[in-house]
């Protein structure tokens, strides 16, 4: 399975071309988090992804303090005794 590739042109990342990119980016991944894929990975153009002479970067949600993924708990079962409840209501 392939993965969809987006060049994020960078233009020698001098002044306001480095905002736009970064704006570009900012936009590209939370359209990424939005369709609840796991995230991107930044590499140069020529880069494939096993190759450690050329750096490459993974962005997760979950490396972002505050947007990872959190824990939340369902109640599964409940009862409801009347002897049960007046047993424990002295202990409270």
């Amino acid at each position: 399975m392939l993965a969809d590739r987006t060049a994020i042109e960078l233009n020698g990342g001098k002044g306001n071309d480095m905002e736009q990119a970064e704006m570009g980016l900012r936009k590209f991944f939370a359209q990424i988090i939005a369709d609840h894929q796991e995230g991107l990975v930044l590499k140069a153009s020529d880069g494939v992804y096993n190759d450690f002479r050329i750096p490459w970067v993974k962005l997760k949600k979950d490396y972002i303090p505050g947007y990872g993924d959190s824990l939340d708990l369902v109640v599964l079962c409940a009862g409801w005794d009347k002897a049960r409840a007046r047993e424990l209501r002295g202990q409270f």
